[in-house]
C-alpha cells in the first residue's frame, strides 16, 4: 500500500451557511491538521483567542461555514484507492474535482471515500471541504425531551462535549481539519485490523484481519510475515504463513520473557513488531508497532456484607493506582503540538502517577499520547466520549454513527499495552441515581460492551463511571465512586472547611475515581491571560475565566469565590492578586495531598486514588495541577510526592481521637528501617520525639505509629514532623494539626549552598534553612513548556524544618543557568 499525505498547507475562506466559496474571495493561509481559530490568529484577523473574554466576543466563528481548500497531483495509482480523512471537526461536505464526495458528521470516526476513477492521473485535482457551523447545525435537533449539562443540543453532535463549554472549559467548540488526510492506494486487497493478546509466560497472540475484498479475489499467493523484536534489538520471532480469509491468527512463545509494569512497579520494555501482507513473495502492506508483555484483570471481590472490592491486577500483582483524569490540552484540537503531548506526560510520569483516565468529555486521544504511555507506564483508563446528560439512543441514526465510531477505537486503540480499561462514559443521566429508563442505556448495556466484545475480548469493560451495584452509581462501596472530601466541606450541614481531613476518613470507596480541588493558576500564567486591570479584585472577567458550576444550587458563589473563601479560612484575607494566588495555590497543594495521600493509606479496602483533573484546555485557574502553559502548580508537587511508591505521613485517626503515622509502599519489595518522629516547633525546639524500629511489607499500607490528640501541645507554632530511614530510602512529612493561619512563620533565613552540575542539562541545587522554611520553590527557571524548553524538578513547593538541608535535582533539554535561579519561600513575593 502506498499513502500519499495530504497535509500541511491549505487554503480557508468563510462563507454564510449554505452558501458556495466566493472564487474572487480573499483566501487565508491553513495548516493541516489544525483550527480555523488558529488559523485566523496567524492571518490577523482574530485577536489571542485566549485572552481576557476574546472568546465570547468571537463567537461568529462558529457561526459560518468554512471551506478548506488544496491542489494536488499524482502520476500513479494501484487498482484501488481511498481518499482518507482521520479527523474532521465536524459536519463537513466533501468534494473533489467540483464533485460532492461525501459527508463526515463525527469528530471521532475516520472517514474514507473510494476516489479509485474520480483522479486526475498527471494533472491537478481540486480537494475542497466545507465544515458547517456547528452553533447552527446543532440546534436542528430537538433537545426537549433531554438533559445535558451545560448545553442540552450538545449530545446530537459527535464531537468533544467540552467544547460547548464546562465549568472549566469556554464555550468555543473547535472547528477544523484535525487529524490528517491522506491517500492510500492498493491492489485488491489490504491489511485491516490488529490484536495483540500477551500473557506473562511470554504466550503472544497476534489476531489479523483482511480488507473485506479477500472474500472476492480469493487468498491464493497470500501470505503473512510477522518479524518481532525484542527490547534489546535482538529478534524474538520471524514467521510467515498462509493468510486463511478475512480473519487469521499466530501464536509466538517468547524465551524469557521481559514483562511491561506500571509506572513505579517496574519496567516498560516494549517488543517491535513488523507484519507484512505478501502476494508471490512481494509486500503490498504493512503494519508495524509495538507491544508489552504484561497481564491485566479488574478484580471485584467481597470484601465483608456490603463491600465489593474494584482492583487492578497487574501481572498477578495487587496494583494501586494513582493518576489524574485526563482531558484535551487544547480547545483547538489539531494546533496541540507533540512536545506538549511529550512534556504533560513526562510530568505525569515524573509525578510518580501509574493511570490516566480518558475522560469522555473530551476527545479519543492522538496517537502520540497513547504511544507515550506505553512507554512511560501510563495506564490508560479509557471513556468512551460521552459525559453528563442523556444520550439519544432512542434516534436510529444516531445510534448508527456511534456504532461506527465505537469500532474505528476500539481497533485503534486496542494494540496499545497501556489501555487496560474501557468504559461507557462519564456521569451518563442515572449514573449517580438510576430511574426505570434512561436514554443512552441501550448503548452503554448492549451495542457498546457487544462493540468491545467482539472486538477486544482482552479487557474489562463497565457501563459508566461512576458506577455501583446499587442504585445509586456513586455509592462508594462498590465500583468506582466520584467523591471529594474537600468538595463535601461546601456541603449542606457540614462541619466546614477546617473538617476535611475528618473527611477523607469518612470517604470509604473500593476505588475513588476522581475526586476534585481546586486551586489558581501560578502567578505568572494568571498574568498572561489577564488583563492588568481586572488583577484585582474578582469581577465578572475573573468568574467568566475561572467559570461557576451552575447546578450547585447550594452554594452559588462563583468557583474564584469559593476559591476566596478558602484562602480566608486556612490563611486569611489576601491584599491583592499575588495573595489571592499564594493562598490559593497552598490550599490547592496541602488538599491535594491529604485526599491523594489519605485514599493510599486505605488499602486494600480501597484500590484507586485519582483526581480531578491533570491539566486545562485553555488559560484558567481552578481544578488542574498543570496549567494549559504546561506550568506545574504546587498541587502538583503535592500529588507527586503523595503518589511517591514509597512514602510516609500523618493523617487523623478514625476515631478523630489524635493522628496516625502510615507508609504506603507500592513497589513490589519490603523495606525495614528506623521512624523518627515527634513535636517541633517553626524556631527549631524540638518538644518531644521517638524513635521506631519499622518493618514496611510490599505493596500495601501500615500504620507505623499513633499519637492521642493530648500528646501535642496544641500551640499555634507547633507541627507534628516524622522522618523514615530505610538504607538510602529517606523519607519526611511535615503536618500541622491546627493548620496554618495562627502560625507564626518566623524569617527561615533560607540559602542556596550549592550547584553541582551532574550533565549540561542536569544539576543538583542545595538548599538550607536555619529556621522553618513554608513552601520552597525555585524561581527562575522555564518549568513550562509555552516559552522554550522545559526544565523538570525533582520536587517543589515543600516545606523545610529548621536546620533541614534539602537538594533539588533539575533536568533540562537544554543547559541550565545557575546564575538565575534562586530559592523563595511563604514570607516572600511569588512569581
Amino acid at each position: 500500500m502506498k499513502r500519499i499525505s495530504l497535509d500541511g498547507k491549505w487554503a480557508l475562506q468563510g462563507a454564510a451557511y449554505g452558501e458556495s466559496v466566493n472564487e474572487i474571495g480573499e483566501w487565508v493561509p491553513a495548516t493541516v491538521p489544525g483550527d480555523v481559530h488558529v488559523d485566523l490568529m496567524a492571518a490577523g484577523r482574530l485577536d489571542e483567542m485566549y485572552f481576557a473574554d476574546n472568546i465570547r466576543k468571537n463567537r461568529w466563528v462558529t457561526e459560518q461555514a468554512w471551506w478548506f481548500r488544496r491542489e494536488f497531483s499524482v502520476e500513479e495509482l494501484d487498482s484501488r484507492t481511498e481518499l482518507v480523512f482521520k479527523g474532521i471537526d465536524t459536519v463537513a461536505n466533501i468534494y473533489l474535482n467540483g464533485e460532492q464526495i461525501g459527508r463526515t458528521e463525527n469528530m471521532f470516526r475516520e472517514y474514507r471515500f473510494d476516489v479509485s476513477e474520480k483522479l486526475r492521473l498527471g494533472e491537478p485535482n481540486e480537494l475542497a471541504v466545507c465544515i458547517e457551523p456547528i452553533s447552527i447545525v446543532m440546534k436542528q435537533h430537538d433537545a426537549d425531551p433531554y438533559f445535558a449539562c451545560f448545553n442540552d443540543h450538545r449530545i446530537f453532535m459527535r464531537k468533544a462535549q467540552c467544547h460547548f463549554g464546562w465549568d472549566w472549559a469556554p464555550d468555543c467548540p473547535g472547528t477544523g481539519i484535525w487529524d490528517s488526510v491522506l491517500l492510500e492506494t492498493y491492489d485488491q486487497v489490504c491489511l485491516d485490523g490488529l490484536n495483540i493478546h500477551t500473557t506473562c509466560d511470554g504466550l503472544v497472540s497476534f489476531f489479523v484481519s483482511l480488507d473485506g475484498s479477500v472474500q472476492e479475489v480469493g487468498t491464493d499467493g497470500l501470505e503473512l510475515r510477522l518479524t518481532v523484536t525484542a527490547p534489546d534489538g535482538s529478534m524474538a520471532a520471524d514467521e510467515v504463513w498462509a493468510a486463511s480469509g478475512i480473519k487469521n491468527f499466530r501464536n509466538l512463545f517468547i524465551e524469557s520473557p521481559q514483562l511491561w509494569w506500571p509506572n513505579g512497579m517496574g519496567g516498560q520494555p516494549l517488543y517491535s513488531y513488523e507484519l507484512s501482507l505478501l502476494k508471490e513473495g512481494s509486500v503490498i502492506d504493512t503494519k508495524c508497532g509495538r507491544f508489552g508483555i504484561r497481564e491485566v484483570q479488574l478484580e471485584e471481590k467481597p470484601l465483608g456484607p456490603d463491600k465489593m472490592g474494584f482492583a487492578f491486577i497487574v501481572n498477578g500483582q495487587h496494583c494501586f493506582c494513582k493518576g489524574a483524569n485526563w482531558v484535551p490540552l487544547d480547545s483547538f484540537t489539531g494546533a496541540i503540538p507533540n512536545e506538549k503531548y511529550d512534556h504533560m506526560l513526562t510530568l505525569a510520569k515524573e509525578a510518580n502517577f501509574n493511570m490516566l483516565r480518558v475522560w469522555g468529555g473530551g476527545i479519543y486521544e492522538k496517537d502520540r499520547f497513547y504511544d507515550l504511555c506505553d512507554e512511560l507506564g501510563l495506564m490508560v483508563w479509557q471513556d468512551f466520549m460521552f459525559a453528563c446528560g442523556d444520550v439519544p439512543d432512542n434516534h436510529d441514526w444516531f445510534v448508527e454513527n456511534v456504532r461506527a465510531e465505537i469500532e474505528v477505537q476500539v481497533k485503534r486503540l486496542r494494540t496499545h499495552t497501556s489501555v487496560v480499561y474501557w468504559v461507557g462514559g462519564n456521569e451518563k443521566s442515572g449514573d449517580f441515581y438510576r430511574k426505570m429508563v434512561n436514554y443512552g442505556d441501550s448503548l452503554f448495556d448492549e451495542m457498546i460492551p457487544g462493540i468491545v466484545q467482539t472486538l477486544d475480548p482482552f479487557r474489562p469493560y463497565r457501563r459508566g463511571s461512576p458506577y455501583a451495584y446499587v442504585d445509586s452509581g456513586n455509592h462508594p462501596k462498590s465500583g468506582d465512586a466520584h467523591l471529594s472530601a474537600l468538595g463535601e466541606t461546601f456541603a449542606p450541614g457540614s462541619k466546614g472547611f477546617l473538617d476535611y481531613r475528618n473527611c477523607v476518613n469518612h470517604i470509604d470507596t473500593s476505588f475513588n475515581s476522581e475526586f476534585a480541588i481546586q486551586g489558581p493558576s501560578r502567578r505568572q500564567s494568571f498574568e498572561k491571560f489577564m488583563p492588568p486591570e481586572h488583577y484585582w479584585p474578582i469581577d465578572d472577567l475573573w468568574n467568566y475565566r475561572i467559570t461557576h458550576n451552575p447546578y450547585d444550587h447550594h452554594d452559588t458563589r462563583s468557583f474564584a469565590e469559593k476559591q476566596l473563601a478558602l484562602c480566608q479560612a486556612f490563611f486569611g484575607e489576601p491584599k491583592d492578586h499575588a495573595e489571592f494566588i499564594k493562598y490559593g495555590m497552598s490550599m490547592h497543594a496541602e488538599a491535594m495531598w491529604d485526599e491523594m495521600f489519605g485514599y493510599r493509606t486505605k488499602r486494600p479496602v480501597n484500590s484507586g486514588s485519582m483526581f480531578w483533573m491533570y491539566s486545562d484546555p485553555w488559560p484558567t485557574g481552578s481544578w488542574s495541577v498543570v496549567d494549559w502553559y504546561g506550568l506545574p502548580k504546587a498541587s502538583y508537587y503535592a500529588a507527586k510526592r503523595a503518589a511517591r511508591p514509597l512514602q510516609i505521613g500523618w493523617k487523623v485517626r478514625p476515631d478523630e481521637n489524635g493522628w496516625q503515622l502510615v507508609a504506603c509502599n507500592d513497589t513490589l519489595r519490603a523495606f525495614s528501617g528506623q521512624i523518627f518522629f515527634g513535636e517541633e516547633t517553626v524556631a527549631g525546639e524540638q518538644k518531644w520525639a521517638r524513635e521506631l524500629d519499622v518493618s514496611i511489607p510490599a505493596n500495601t499500607s501500615i500504620v507505623l505509629a499513633e499519637i492521642e490528640t493530648k500528646e501535642f501541645s496544641g500551640a499555634s507554632d507547633s507541627f507534628l514532623f516524622a522522618e523514615l530511614a530505610c538504607g538510602d530510602e529517606k523519607r519526611s512529612d511535615t503536618f500541622f494539626p491546627n493548620f496554618w493561619k495562627e502560625v507564626p512563620w518566623p524569617e527561615p533565613d533560607l540559602e542556596i549552598t550549592g550547584f553541582q552540575t551532574l550533565k549540561k542539562d542536569e544539576i543538583e541545587v542545595t538548599i538550607e534553612a536555619e529556621k522553618f522554611a513554608r513552601f520552597v520553590h525555585l524561581e527562575g527557571l522555564n518549568e513550562g513548556c509555552a516559552d522554550g524548553s522545559p526544565v523538570y524538578l525533582s520536587d517543589s513547593f515543600f516545606d523545610m524544618r529548621a536546620g533541614e538541608t534539602r537538594t533539588v535535582r533539575l533536568k533540562g533539554s537544554a543547559p541550565i543557568d545557575p546564575g538565575k535561579i534562586k530559592a523563595v519561600h511563604w514570607l516572600q513575593e511569588w512569581c
